[in-house]
């Protein structure tokens, strides 16, 4: 009787496949073989060489042949790696070479290979952005931070005139579907503003000759940014070009909650990097009239005899 014995593939085996799929992603119209053999042209056997490439040149009447090599070191590839690179390179009769380091290069490597027109590259495979200029552009979190406050009324008396009806002719909706829409309509009116300022809806009520109410909503922004260690990519990164090619994925952003979650940092607005291309996700909270109110009721609970202000639950920090 016998039974199948199943091996962990080797972590210099997982790496060479790994930059065999990354390198024919990058090039779906180009011959990449992995664990290639061609021909030794000295003595007319077959080598094998971790990837090759034959792309087409010149509307395809020539082949360019390019040698890879896959080094699944902990330490960081020397000059000297570089040499032996280049003279398997020269023995292939390829016409560029390309290296992939797990471990990273040394500076007197780098400064080799730019010399002998070797790419040095790195693969990222769930990995975290932690090279300099992989990421091209930032990644921001917006939470709006929404504060509700009150002149001539104190929080409790608000949460009852919130629910009463305006006396306007053209107007019998409740105070807080007037603010609610005010609010919402100078959201809309700030949106074309990149990095969207604070705006205030205010709302002046005459509740009796002598008494007048003041409401505002005003909105500001919490600025949070991904920190570089929590983006996940998926590539190849070249230290020649210093550019990185491939798939990534900013970290989680968490809808239901004040904070957008661990991957992210707040920062001042003003901390913001203009010179750079940048994605904003914008996170306003849920039903805003319920929350409003929720939030004046629980300020009220508190507090109920002083005209202070409150601010909103779910709405930011």
């Amino acid at each position: 009787m016998t039974s199948d014995v199943f091996k962990a593939i080797p972590e210099w085996k997982s790496f060479e496949d790994a930059a065999t799929a990354v390198l024919q992603a990058l090039e779906p119209g180009v011959l990449v073989t992995g664990d290639a053999h061609t021909v030794d042209p000295d003595n007319g056997t077959l080598r094998q060489r971790d990837v090759w490439i034959e792309m087409p040149i010149f509307g395809g009447q020539a082949v360019a042949k390019i040698l890879v090599s896959c080094k699944r070191k902990k330490a960081r590839l020397s000059a000297q790696d570089l040499d032996h690179f280049w003279g398997e390179k020269e023995r292939a009769r390829a016409h560029m070479g390309i290296l992939y380091s797990h471990g990273g290069y040394t500076q007197p490597a780098l400064k080799k290979a730019a010399a002998m027109g070797i790419a040095c590259c790195t693969l990222f495979e769930d990995r975290p952005a932690d090279l300099p200029g992989v990421l091209i552009f930032d990644a921001y979190s917006f939470r709006e931070r929404c504060r509700i406050d009150a002149q001539g009324v104190n929080m409790a008396e608000l949460g009852m005139l919130l629910d009463t009806e305006l006396d306007e002719p053209d107007d019998k909706r409740t105070v807080l579907d007037r603010l609610v829409t005010d609010y919402q309509a100078l959201r809309v009116a700030t949106a074309a503003d990149g990095l969207r300022p604070e705006w205030t809806a205010t709302l002046n009520l005459q509740v009796s000759e002598t008494a007048t109410v003041t409401i505002k909503l005003t909105s500001s922004w919490s600025v949070y940014r991904a920190k570089p260690e929590a983006w996940l990519l998926n590539g190849s990164y070249s230290f020649s070009t210093e550019a990185f090619a491939g798939a990534f994925c900013t970290p989680y952003v968490d809808q239901g909650s004040t904070h957008p979650g661990p991957g992210w940092e707040l920062i001042e607005a003003d901390a913001i990097d203009e010179s750079r291309t940048r994605v904003v996700i914008y996170s306003h909270g849920g039903d805003f009239a319920s929350d409003l109110r929720a939030s004046v009721a629980q300020a009220a609970s508190r507090r109920s005899n002083r005209a202070l202000s409150a601010a909103l639950t779910g709405w930011g920090a």
